[in-house]
């Protein structure tokens, strides 16, 4: 008897594609760090002020999204599906790696905006 299915292609692997987006994302990210330090670099003193005044809601946060983007999906591919189970409430597949981010994100909004507020 032979057997008709196709082998596994790696490209329909959730985790790949994933990972491809978090890649895509850093890289995104870095761009906008480097036009940033280029406005600063060449004296751009409207890009200065505003960069100086609010680099935590500029660069701080955007960081804070992917890097937390991307400790989910090492997480889950470390580790495997990611369940959330809080009283009343159970989140598993995509819904636990979504609290997970939320979660993710924002504790590292708020250590950032401690650090902000105390310097």
């Amino acid at each position: 008897m032979s057997d008709s299915s196709k082998p596994d292609d790696p490209s329909d692997d959730p985790s790949v594609i994933a990972l491809g987006i978090a890649v895509v994302a850093a890289f995104l990210v870095l761009i906008f760090v480097g036009v940033a330090t280029v406005a600063v670099w060449k004296n751009f003193m409207h890009w200065q002020v505003m960069l100086k005044q609010h680099f935590a809601a500029i660069v701080g946060l955007p960081v804070a999204a992917i890097a937390s983007f991307v400790l989910v999906i090492f997480l889950r591919h470390t580790v495997g599906p990611i369940n959330v189970k809080v009283p009343g409430f159970e989140f598993d597949g995509a819904a636990g790696q979504g609290i997970m981010w939320i979660l993710f994100f924002l504790s590292m909004a708020y250590a950032i905006h401690l650090v902000w507020a105390l310097g």
